[in-house]
């Protein structure tokens, strides 16, 4: 997602999002089974998007070319200009100031915004469990 137009980029299109800056928190809710990404800017997911019941996410290509071991490979890159620095929250350790203090379904996590319903953090635990 692009700040300064709010652009969302998948493969070579992209989608009218939601512009953000400075201090806003972007949240991103991955559906590896539907391959989709859910964006929010301060808790409101853009596009209207609903990650719990599935709808107005943006959908990622896969290439058939690479067979069927690398149809669920997705790449994601933050990158930023102008002394930009980004923190990010996996829901482990983070040196970023949270007030609302919520986890997913399983306790685990530690993030500003609520967790979609069906959706966990990225932790050994939950990934021992989900994959």
């Amino acid at each position: 997602m692009k700040g300064t137009d709010g652009a969302i980029y998948n493969d070579n299109n992209s989608a009218s999002g939601a512009t953000f800056g400075a201090s806003d928190i972007i949240s991103l809710a991955l559906d590896m089974d539907n391959r989709k990404a859910y964006w929010a800017v301060n808790g409101t997911y853009v596009n209207s998007g609903n990650p719990s019941n599935g709808t107005n996410g943006v959908t990622w290509a896969t290439s058939s070319t690479l067979g069927d071991a690398w149809t669920d490979v997705i790449t994601m890159g933050v990158t930023g200009y102008s002394n930009i620095h980004w923190k990010c929250n996996f829901g482990g350790y983070t040196d970023i100031s949270i007030s609302s203090g919520n986890s997913d379904a399983n306790g685990y996590g530690n993030f500003e915004y609520a967790v979609p319903s069906g959706f966990y953090a990225l932790c050994t635990k939950n990934l021992a469990e989900y994959g």
